[in-house]
C-alpha cells in the first residue's frame, strides 16, 4: 500500500472523516451499551403499550430481542427514515410503534448514536464548509446496494463507484 491510502470498510471511512473533520468522539461508547440503552427502552415503551408488535419475543429473550430491533431500527436510519415522521394514522403500526420508542428515549440515549447519526453529523460539518481533507475516494459495492445515508455522504465526498461486475475472484 503506498503513502497516504488507506483501505477501510464503513466504520474506518467514519472514523477517519470524524477524526479529520474534528467531531469529538461519540459519548454513547461500545454497541453493547447501545444495545443494553435500547433494552430499557424498549421496556419503557412496553410498560405503556403492553401489545407492542415485539411484546412475545421481548418477553421470552429480551436482550437478543433488542438486538434484532436496534438493528432494524438503524437499518431504517440509514434508509432514510426520520422517526419525526413515523408516526401518526398513515404510518404503518410497527413504524409508527419505533417512532414511539424514539419519542420515549429523548436525547440521551446511547442507541441514538448508530452509524446513521454520525454521518449526519459528518454531513453536517461538511455542509459547513469543513474540509475532509480526503482527495478521492473508490467503492468497491455498487451505489444501489448501498442504504441513503451512505449514499448521500459519499457522493458529497465525490467518490467513485466501481461500476462493473468482477469476472474474476478477487483473491486466489
Amino acid at each position: 500500500m503506498e503513502p497516504g491510502r488507506m483501505v477501510c470498510g464503513p466504520e474506518g471511512i467514519l472514523n477517519a472523516l470524524e477524526v479529520a473533520l474534528g467531531l469529538p468522539p461519540v459519548a454513547a461508547g461500545s454497541e453493547i451499551e447501545r444495545l443494553l440503552s435500547y433494552r430499557e427502552v424498549l421496556k419503557k415503551h412496553l410498560e405503556k403499550n403492553p401489545a407492542a408488535f415485539y411484546q412475545r419475543s421481548f418477553a421470552v429473550e429480551n436482550l437478543s430481542s433488542s438486538r434484532v430491533l436496534l438493528r432494524w431500527r438503524d437499518e431504517l436510519r440509514l434508509a432514510g427514515w426520520d422517526p419525526g415522521l413515523g408516526s401518526g394514522d398513515s404510518a404503518p403500526s410497527r413504524l409508527a410503534t419505533f417512532a414511539a420508542v424514539e419519542k420515549i428515549a429523548g436525547g440521551d440515549e446511547a442507541f441514538l448514536f448508530g452509524a446513521a447519526e454520525r454521518i449526519d453529523r459528518v454531513l453536517a460539518a461538511l455542509s459547513e464548509g469543513l474540509r475532509s481533507g480526503i482527495d478521492s475516494i473508490e467503492v468497491v459495492d455498487p451505489v444501489a446496494s448501498l442504504p441513503a445515508k451512505w449514499r448521500e455522504l459519499l457522493e458529497q465526498l465525490g467518490a467513485q463507484f466501481e461500476t462493473g461486475i468482477p469476472d474474476e475472484p478477487a483473491a486466489p
